[in-house]
């Protein structure tokens, strides 16, 4: 992960250099992204932990603003920020939503809900009013996109390596953030054995300092295939050693051979499968076996109030054909017994 480490770090720091000397952005603009810029490295520093994993994600974050701060400059055409009125804002908002500031969706969504309704624009002191005129878009308007337990299946087919079967398995099995999966290591995986099932499987022991959240966490194994995987692979293998020996780089790479290769698509769109598509299909496959909404949102490390999920229940809902066939099985059971009877 050191690679992957200096990458995002210099990657950052050459971007907010070049940031600092551009006099294309208004100066006193200029000045206020730097301020802004700098109490936020410090406060995702505290929040995510030094650890490395949590230095590649907030040096991602941290240059993702950079270039949404430099667009906010050219969208409100170089004006001061301090000074924009609840007449610009208004104006801008209508621009992009009616299509005359042409942006991609997923983009316009980042300037609504990480620029103009975030912290940045508290900042500045402009966010109530950015609130009060942007209501059409939120975070719980992201698209459905997933993959099912048969897509992983076709993947696996053209992965060679027991670590990398594993990789993914667990991606799809727990529903781990990346960052976290790559910082897991050995002594992390308890061996169990169920009394019940009279089957061994594995808890996953996850460390605050691994997780967004920075909750301690326990997460059981419930794939056969992800355990049967775990207990090849530990074979052998040293307690304080990282499960994974490589980073987010090779990881990425790795998803897009082999989705490539099995010529997998997410669902509905038929979309290029990302490393956060994993957690999605996870959400979706445990949703559709039916495990609970709470359930669900405990695997993720979402918060009991997160309302993230409720787009996949409804997808299910009103897509399953299993809820039809099921209600007028019962229908049909019904007359039945009454006839009888």
């Amino acid at each position: 992960m050191v690679k992957d480490i200096y990458n995002a770090v210099n990657r950052y720091k050459n971007r907010l250099e070049d940031f600092r000397k551009d006099n294309k952005i208004n100066s006193v603009n200029r000045s206020l992204f730097i301020s802004w810029l700098e109490s936020k490295e410090d406060e995702l520093k505290r929040r995510k932990g030094a650890d490395e994993g949590s230095q590649i994600r907030y040096c991602k974050t941290l240059y993702k603003y950079i270039t949404l701060l430099k667009g906010t400059d050219k969208l409100f055409n170089h004006k001061n920020l301090k000074n924009i009125t609840e007449s610009d804002i208004k104006q801008l908002y209508l621009d992009m939503e009616e299509g005359r500031i042409k942006l991609a969706k997923s983009t316009r969504k980042d300037y609504y809900n990480k620029v103009f309704k975030s912290d940045f624009f508290e900042f500045i002191g402009k966010r109530e009013l950015a609130r009060k005129i942007i209501t059409l878009e939120s975070s719980e308007d992201e698209d459905v996109k997933f993959f099912e337990k048969e897509d992983l299946d076709s993947m696996i087919k053209f992965t060679s390596s027991t670590r990398n079967k594993l990789f993914l398995y667990l991606l799809f099995d727990t529903g781990m953030r990346i960052g976290t999966l790559l910082n897991l290591k050995i002594k992390d995986c308890e061996l169990r054995h169920n009394i019940e099932t009279k089957r061994d499987y594995y808890m996953i022991h996850i460390k605050k300092e691994y997780t967004k959240s920075k909750r301690n966490r326990d997460l059981p194994l419930l794939l056969n295939e992800t355990n049967d995987l775990l207990s090849v692979y530990l074979k052998n293998q040293e307690q304080d050693n990282i499960l994974f020996d490589f980073g987010y780089t090779n990881a990425r790479v790795l998803i897009k051979r082999v989705t490539d290769k099995a010529k997998v698509k997410t669902k509905p769109d038929r979309k290029k499968v990302s490393i956060h598509d994993f957690r999605k299909s996870c959400a979706t496959y445990f949703l559709s076996k039916g495990y609970s909404i709470d359930f669900v949102k405990g695997r993720l490390g979402h918060k009991p109030s997160s309302t993230v999920i409720d787009r996949y229940v409804s997808y299910l809902g009103l897509n399953d054909e299993k809820a039809v066939i099921q209600a007028q099985s019962m229908e049909y059971n019904d007359l039945k017994r009454s006839e009888e009877h």
